[in-house]
Parts: structure tokens; sequence; C-alpha cells
């Protein structure tokens, strides 16, 4: 009896459902699945492959096939869900005959879309492909350049061939001196980012400014609202960059005692991103005149102010983006360490900081306090974070305070105390690591200092700063 069950069961095996052992009934859009089908197999193969990306063409390839209608465009394919506007914008191209080469998509690698700030650079591309542009230089047409492009992406195409180029060392230099020559002289100014970890060139001019007036530290919101970071993956802060972006008041401090002054003088050609204690632009790079006796470059003058901005208006003479700072003048540290970096660097030392109960920003390391309701944030190194300059702008303090106030009322009670934002080395010293000089201050170098003993895929973030 067991004998023929067995010999049963061979010969006769279980029913399998037929849609397991037929090919599946061509869809639709076969054609669109077998291009994405092409594109991830390529994503693969690639030196450089991204598992994001793989990600997305799988769900891409998936949203395609349960598509019961046939997709005739890019702008229908962006609607199902899965379908984001870059691969979008492959289908819109290969729905009208046309490669998605380099050619292709030079838009998508152009400035103007490749800026963290903008929010919708790829969509805008994608619009842009919709519409017929195919190129660079078919940005500049009028149905393109001024019906669809912002006005700010419009100010970095007109500069795009500059913007490609990196700054040198010189160049940061003679704008910090610019600078200092034509603002106050109570105000101090660093150079930043790549300039301070010693590399020979840097994609933009980073500058940290400080006014012994300019002391409000702005207090962080209170829990759940402030993130305490736990990973190294997702976007990067943007140190002073408020998180609801407003426009700055015309009084805001580094507006009207820095930005003006150096529009006014010719530095400044084009403004990208306005904050009250950030801002962001394209700048004309100085030109001194001719040597004077001995030709000491501190004794040449500048270039007279109405040929710089005749330089402006015509587009003369060579531009770079440049970014502007202003930190209170108590948060010195802190600032200096987040505008140092690099990125990673930057998120290693605030995981750290999570990890010791502790929240790292541009303006301090601090401490939350929970469950006990208080007048106002406590000061714990000396730092009077309350103090109001004749610098600050009043509007821009109401409405600091006004968002923390709303903050504490949706989130715990409790108060802010304030470590240490001073200095550079004790806040390295309250998180319990060594000094890092600058120029050690990329992953690549952090990555070196940790133990091998670990086998396995290796971790982002790096234990050394743990």
């Amino acid at each position: 009896m067991l004998a023929r069950t067995l010999a049963r069961r061979r010969l006769f095996p279980a029913a399998v459902p037929a849609r397991a052992l037929s090919t599946p009934a061509p869809g639709p859009n076969d054609a669109i699945v077998r291009l994405l089908s092409q594109h991830l197999d390529d994503e693969n193969a690639s030196p450089s492959r991204n598992p994001y990306k793989v990600r997305s063409f799988q769900t891409a390839i998936n949203a395609v096939r349960r598509a019961q209608h046939p997709i005739l465009t890019g702008q229908e394919a962006a609607k199902l869900k899965g379908i984001g506007p870059r691969i979008a914008q492959r289908i819109e191209f290969f729905l009208n005959g046309k490669d998605y080469g380099k050619s292709s998509h030079s838009i998508l690698a152009s400035p103007l879309t490749q800026d963290p700030t903008a929010r919708h650079s790829a969509r805008t591309a994608a619009e842009l492909a919709d519409a017929g542009c195919t190129s660079i230089e078919d940005l500049h047409r009028r149905e393109y350049y001024l019906d669809i492009l912002s006005k700010t992406q419009r100010a970095k195409l007109d500069h795009a061939d500059h913007l490609r180029q990196e700054v040198t060392r010189e160049e940061a230099e003679n704008v910090a001196d610019f600078i200092r020559h034509h603002i106050a002289s109570q105000f101090e100014l660093h150079l930043m980012g790549d300039y301070r970890r010693d590399r020979p060139t840097a994609p933009k001019i980073e500058l940290l400014l400080l006014h012994p007036s300019y002391v409000h530290v702005p207090v962080p919101p209170a829990p759940p609202a402030v993130h305490f970071p736990k990973t190294t993956r997702g976007n990067r802060p943007q140190p002073f960059r408020p998180k609801h972006r407003a426009a700055p008041a015309g009084t805001a401090p580094l507006l009207a005692h820095v930005v003006r002054p150096l529009r006014d003088a010719g530095l400044l050609a084009t403004p990208l991103h306005a904050y009250p204690s950030r801002w962001q632009g394209i700048a004309l790079l100085p030109a001194r005149a001719s040597a004077g006796a001995g030709g000491d470059r501190e004794a040449r003058r500048w270039a007279e102010v109405g040929e710089r901005l005749r330089d402006i208006r015509a587009r003369r003479g060579s531009y770079r983006p440049i970014e502007l700072s202003l930190a209170p003048v108590k948060s010195r540290g802190a600032a200096v360490l987040a505008l140092t970096g690099d990125a990673e660097f930057v998120a290693a030392l605030r995981i750290a900081a999570t990890k010791l109960g502790m929240y790292l920003n541009e303006y301090g390391l601090w401490r939350w306090h929970p469950n006990r309701r208080t007048q106002g944030p406590r000061d714990g190194a000396g730092v009077d974070v309350d103090v109001e300059s004749e610098l600050t702008s009043e509007e821009e303090s109401t409405k600091e305070e006004s968002a923390e106030e709303s903050a504490k009322e949706e989130g715990e009670s409790g108060y802010w105390e304030l470590i240490q934002a001073e200095s550079e080395a004790a806040i390295f010293e309250e998180l319990g690591m060594p000094w890092v000089p600058p120029e050690k201050r990329n992953f690549g170098f952090l990555k070196e200092t940790r133990p091998s003993a670990r086998r396995g895929r290796p971790r982002k973030t790096p234990p050394a700063l743990l």
C-alpha cells in the first residue's frame, strides 16, 4: 500500500497552478518594462552600482507591469505610484524615440538641478523634458527660460560655466580680503569648508562672520520637535538654515550689515537663497588695480565700484558660488565645527552627541532636562543665551521665541542646558573624543581609524567617533 502511494506521488506530482507554469501574458506596456529592465541590468553591472537606484528601477518595473492601460507619455507614467520624475523622463524619451544618453539628460546634470537646496529641481527637469527641452542650449529659448525656470534657476543658468569651476585658495582669500575692506571692522571673518580642511580647491566660497554685539543664541525646540540623529543616512542638516523657510526681514543683521554693503560694492552679483543668518548667491571675483610702489598686495587698491557694477550688469568677469553665515559670537566653536565639515564628519559628531544624551547643532552642544517648567533655557557654560543685541533683528528674535514657545507647548515640558558652544576643543572633550585637526575631518580619515577586528560589511557610522 505504501509502495503504491509513493509511486503515485512520483508519477502524479501535486497540482501546480497554471499561472506558475505559464509565461506571463504580454501587457500593454511590455516595451517600457524591457526598457527599464535594461536600465536595471546596466545599473547592476556598473562599478559604481547605486542600490537606491536599483530599488527605484525595480519599483518602477512593477508599477508599469500593474498598469492596465497603455502608457503614452512620461506624465502618465509619473502618475503611477512608484515612478519618480527621473524615471518618468526616461520613459518620455523612449516614447518619443530619443536616446537617454549623456546629451539627453544633460539638464539633470547641470548646476541648476544639482543644488541640494532646490527641492523641485528634478521635477523641473522632467517638466522641461516634457515640454521638449533636451539640452542646456535649449534652456536659453524664451519658452523654457521665462515660462518654466524660476528666478534662481535662471541665475544659475546664466552663470553655469562659472559654477562648474572650482574655487582656488587664492580666489577665496581675495574674496575674504575684499569683504574685510568693505564691511565694519568689528566683524570677524573666517574661511570655512574645504578651505579650512586644507583642500587646494573648493566647489564654493564658505565664510563665517562673527560680531561682538551679535550674541543671541537660539534655543532648540523642545522634544519631540527637535531631531536627535541616530544614523548618517538621510539629508544632512544645513547650518543656519531654518527648517521652516520664511523670507528674512530686510533689517536682519546679515542682510543689513553684510549683504547690502557687499552688493553695493559690486561683489555679490545674484542672490540664490536668503535666510536671517545665511545668504547663498553668486559673487564676482574681485580684481585689484595696478600694483603700487613695491607691488605690496595690501597697498593695492581694488577696482572701482562703478566698473565692478558695470561688469555685473554685462556679466563680464569670473563668478563663483558663495555662502555667508552669521553666528552668535558665543557660538563660535559650534559654528566653526559645523561649517568646517565635512558632512559625514559632522553627522558622526551629532550621532555621538545623541548617544550621550545630548544634542549638537551649529549653535552649541545641548542637554535636555525634562519634566521641569522654568522661565527659560539655563546657562550651562557661562553663556547668556537671552541677551539681545544692537545687531539682532527684533522681528527675527520674536519669530524665534514664538516658535520656541510653540514647540514647548506641543512637546515635553523642561528646559535646554547649553553645555558648550565657544570652543571646538571643549566640544570634542565633552563628547569624549580626541582633537581632530581640520585637514583630517573627512570620512576617509575616520574609516582608517576604526578597528579592523569586526568582520562583514563596513559600517557607515565610524565607531572611532562613537
